[in-house]
């Protein structure tokens, strides 16, 4: 392992832990990330958690490319992930507003993406059909 390889690798720890470590504290004290970090008027939990979400997909993207080399996968990984978070955030805010079919909807997308992650994933393993299924039309 070169330098420059240690360096990448030791950048995406840090960056990993980071967005992780900031979703995961917007998703279990949104007040207290508000109060201690980013006091923008109004305070919304709802909102709160959902950037939380999103940053732990993130979080989640930046492990994946220690794990998964094809980005296509590590992509629809970080976005399960964070679709799965956000189905969880709006039904621990559903007494604060929003509509009663948002989590449903939102399950719809998280299972497409779940779906899409578990598809590529059996793609890149059939032997004779990998390097067609590693390229992705642009």
């Amino acid at each position: 392992m070169t330098t420059n390889d240690r360096l990448v690798r030791a950048a995406v720890l840090v960056l990993a832990a980071f967005w992780l470590g900031s979703g995961i504290w917007l998703m279990a004290a949104p007040h207290s990330f508000y109060t201690v970090l980013a006091k923008f008027p109004p305070y919304n939990r709802h909102f709160m958690h959902d950037a939380g979400v999103f940053s732990c997909g993130l979080g989640v993207c930046l492990l994946g490319t220690l794990v998964w080399s094809d980005a296509l996968s590590v992509v629809l990984g970080g976005v399960a992930v964070a679709s799965v978070l956000h189905v969880g955030s709006h039904l621990v805010d559903s007494e604060l507003g929003g509509r009663s079919s948002d989590p449903v909807g939102l399950a719809l997308i998280t299972a497409a993406a779940v779906a899409g992650v578990v598809a590529r994933r059996r793609m890149l393993r059939q032997p004779a059909a990998s390097a067609e299924a590693a390229e992705v039309a642009p």
